[in-house]
């Protein structure tokens, strides 16, 4: 198996388990994402100054 074909079908595989969460699932994931970035730079510009 190609390695592209591998990628291909797990990116497949990723959207199926999307489209099959309820929305309001989806909504929450997607809410987290740029909480996550805020609080990892947060961290960072904290603990990286020492």
């Amino acid at each position: 198996m190609k390695w592209q074909t591998f990628l291909k079908w797990r990116w497949v595989r990723f959207l199926m388990i999307w489209n099959r969460a309820p929305i309001r699932a989806q909504g929450g994931i997607l809410a987290l994402i740029p909480l996550v970035a805020v609080v990892v730079s947060f961290l960072f510009a904290i603990y990286g100054n020492n």
